[in-house]
């Protein structure tokens, strides 16, 4: 008896140190390969003030998503996309307090583009207008609406006190970033020594600046700074340019390693609206104004800057990539003393994609509605075939046509929600990848069936050798 409980416990101790690795194992490693599984999406957020406070509250805000659909992980065309039909549309009851008629000017966000969209750019299409997917309105009318755009990196989510401040009403003047500031452009050459490709690398103390002037360090995506020198290399024959606004100074003089660095015979004056003018093309439906403050903000997000002036690298074109840039609907609102109206606004809605969990989380920003004097109530709805797994703001109630939640004044958090096909609530929200793979169910259940069957065996054991020894007591 003793010898097979000690080959039952051995069988099982082994069968539990095979089992066991692959049934922790995570879902990566069930893929075949490494095909990408999620695509990132957007922040929604509805329309902000642009100016700054007003004395117009929102009494309410009735907010709608009409989600029949998940967008698809790629779209080729620009007409593709735009034929994605899952959109949210904000209502909101204004009330005007002051005894005097106010216009509210008004921005409405609505996105660059999700990754899963990025195909489209590969050839140069570009729908700055999105077509009719978007509406503005006020008791029901259509109002006139003005295209903007701002600089906001692609990797980025929507930030209200950011973006908005990159919202101008015309050319930037802030600084040395207005379209008069001069520019003077130093051209280099790098030899390196020995065979072609050969890198020769490069360093300079970093230059004295007038109070005014700033430095952009071109071309150069190695570019690093350390104890006040400059840090880069360059293969052989390699050009790149040192841009230089406001006053002139000495040109740089690079002391090189394996190599020489030599400065062109002429420098170039130029200014920087004319540097941004360069890259600029009507046709992408980007006003004048906005591209140059586009190029100016790239500048200053995407430089370091180090207490003597900003070092920037890789913007010898002065091009801001369309995905970078935020697309705006600005439109007015006039109430007349004690009055009321309807500011409605429809707009797609952007899903992070995540097709391992076949889920859709979709973010909606309410943090920027604290710009209004007052806000009231809000009602939200989620209508479609797909069920929440998960709502930050709390469990929201089933109704015939999907969910609804309801609040008596504005949240202190963004709304974020997971739909997905599988009627299942996560009280703190869906995992970004199951925990475990998709074998781990069979050999879960490969597993219990060994342990049944080993069970029947050893019971079926114990129960013959207590009847053996019944036998041999008898005898």
């Amino acid at each position: 008896m003793k010898a097979i409980s000690k080959k039952l416990a051995a069988f099982a101790v082994c069968a539990l140190a095979v089992v066991a690795p692959l049934a922790l194992r995570p879902a990566e490693a069930a893929a075949a390969n490494s095909a990408q599984t999620s695509w990132s999406g957007l922040s929604s957020a509805g329309a902000v003030v642009a100016d700054g406070q007003c004395p117009v509250v929102v009494e309410s805000e009735k907010l709608t998503f009409d989600i029949p659909s998940f967008p698809s992980n790629y779209y080729g065309t620009a007409d593709e996309f735009a034929a994605y039909d899952a959109r949210v549309t904000a209502e909101y009851a204004l009330y005007n307090p002051a005894d005097y008629a106010v216009t509210v000017n008004l921005a409405f966000p609505f996105g660059k583009l999700p990754s899963y969209a990025y195909g489209f750019y590969a050839d140069g299409d570009y729908d700055p207008a999105a077509g009719s997917a978007y509406a503005v309105a006020v008791d029901g009318e259509e109002v006139q609406k003005i295209l903007r755009h701002t600089y906001s990196s692609a990797y980025s989510d929507y930030d209200n006190e950011t973006d908005k401040a990159r919202l101008r009403s015309g050319y930037m003047q802030e600084g040395l970033f207005a379209p008069s500031t001069p520019v003077t452009i130093y051209n280099y050459t790098v030899n390196a020594s020995g065979e072609p490709g050969r890198y020769a690398s490069l360093s300079a103390p970093f230059p004295s600046f007038h109070s005014s002037s700033t430095a952009l360090v071109c071309s150069l995506s190695d570019f690093n700074y350390e104890e006040k020198r400059i840090f880069m290399s360059c293969t052989n024959g390699q050009s790149f340019s040192v841009y230089i606004l406001g006053g002139a100074i000495d040109p740089i003089v690079w002391s090189v390693e394996n190599g020489s660095c030599t400065l062109d015979d002429k420098t170039v004056s130029t200014t920087l609206g004319e540097l941004a003018t360069q890259t600029y093309d009507p046709a992408r439906g980007v006003s004048e104004a906005d591209w140059f403050n586009a190029v100016c903000d790239q500048i200053i997000d995407s430089g370091r800057d180090f207490g003597e002036g900003m070092c920037f690298y890789e913007c010898d074109s002065f091009f801001v990539d369309p995905e970078n840039l935020l697309r705006w609907y600005a439109y007015s609102v006039t109430l007349p003393a004690g009055g009321r109206a309807v500011n409605s606004v429809t707009a797609p809605v952007y899903p992070e994609l995540d097709t391992d969990d076949d889920i859709c989380r979709y973010t909606y920003l309410l943090s920027p509605a604290a710009d209004w004097a007052d806000f009231g109530t809000l009602e939200i709805i989620i209508g479609s075939p797909y069920f929440v797994n998960h709502c930050s703001l709390g469990r929201p109630e089933r109704t015939e046509e999907g969910y609804r939640m309801s609040f008596d004044s504005l949240p202190d958090s963004e709304l974020t929600f997971i739909l997905s096909a599988e009627d299942t609530w996560f009280e703190w929200g869906y995992p970004t990848r199951r925990p475990y793979n998709d074998m781990t169910v069979w050999l879960i259940a490969c597993c219990t069936a060994a342990a049944a069957v080993a069970a029947g065996v050893g019971a079926w054991l114990v129960v013959r050798a207590v009847k053996r020894r019944r036998d041999d007591g008898a005898r």
